[in-house]
């Protein structure tokens, strides 16, 4: 799979509904990585601290649901360096729905 698919993947979900913009924003960028893992092994998970966001690389090129980053932040860092950080991860789209 190419760059082209992510675009579109991540055009056609942040389409789909006003709310998904919100969702993969705001604790659910980690599961929008594993979606885009799934459809190309190759992706990578870089996470940006400040922002507590995380970003998919594929190639040269980074992806979150805006879809291809021009201008990546540079404080974004491969999470696989994070262990602690990844381990959490997987629970950040539970904390989105516990918000009120």
């Amino acid at each position: 799979m190419t760059a082209e698919t992510f675009r579109r993947v991540t055009t056609i979900l942040r389409e789909t509904h006003p709310t998904m913009r919100h969702i993969f924003t705001s604790g659910g960028c980690f599961e929008l990585y594993r979606m885009l893992h799934t459809i190309n092994p190759a992706a990578d998970c870089y996470y940006d601290g400040p922002k507590a966001h995380v970003m998919t690389r594929l190639g040269n090129t980074y992806f979150d649901i805006d879809g291809p980053c021009i201008t990546p932040p540079g404080s974004l860092q491969p999470l696989n360096n994070e262990p602690r950080i990844y381990c959490q991860a997987y629970d950040w789209k539970d904390d989105f729905w516990k918000k009120p």
